[in-house]
This record gives C-alpha cells, structure tokens and sequence, in this order.
C-alpha cells in the first residue's frame, strides 16, 4: 500500500517528541502493510477513520484501494473535536 502523509499530518508529527513521533511512523508504517492496528471507521466523517497509537490518533482516507492519504496526527483530548 502506498502511503502518502498531507502537510498538516507532517507538522504535526514534527512537534511531536521523537520518540513519539517515532512510534506514530511505525504504527502507521504497519498499518499500511499489514493493515493490523486499532482502527475505527469515523461517524459523520466521509470515508475517515482512526488509528490509535497510545495517547494520540491517526486520522486517514483512502484515496484509491492501495492509496492511503494520514489526514491527522492529533493528541485524543482534540482528535474528537
């Protein structure tokens, strides 16, 4: 699967700490392959859904069948909102 991050996912993951950010790259880096992690289809979002790496979740789409577009990488306290 094809993985391509948006500017605002990028940011995000830049203020992370590293070894958060590095767990985040590896989580999503799985999911891609493997497609195995905690993921939930988003109500109301169209096409959205969440990945949870520890306190912080991962808002993807898909863009096509092999095509995953990381929309979001948010602390849960604002991933809801």
């Amino acid at each position: 699967m094809t993985l391509h991050w948006s500017r605002v996912a990028l940011r995000s993951l830049l203020r992370l700490e590293p070894p958060t950010a590095d767990r985040v790259r590896a989580a999503v880096a799985r999911f891609a392959a493997t497609r195995e992690g905690d993921i939930r289809k988003l109500a109301g979002g169209e096409g959205e859904y969440r990945l949870r790496v520890g306190e912080y979740r991962v808002r993807f789409t898909y863009l096509e069948e092999r095509v995953l577009l990381v929309l979001h990488v948010l602390h849960r306290r604002d991933a809801y909102r």
